[in-house]
C-alpha cells in the first residue's frame, strides 16, 4: 500500500503540473492576444 500510494501521488503531481502549465500557457497567450487588439483599437482610432 505504501509504495502504490507514492506512485499514485506523483502522479497526480505531475497531472496537476503539467494542467497547471497548460493554463499558465493559455493565460499568456490570451493576454498577448488582448495586448494586441487593445492597442489596434487604440491606435486605429
Amino acid at each position: 500500500m505504501g509504495t502504490f500510494g507514492k506512485e499514485k501521488e506523483s502522479l497526480l503531481v505531475t497531472v496537476v503540473a503539467i494542467l497547471a502549465e497548460s493554463v499558465w500557457k493559455n493565460y499568456q497567450i490570451a493576454v498577448n492576444l488582448m495586448k494586441k487588439t487593445t492597442l489596434e483599437v487604440v491606435f486605429c482610432d
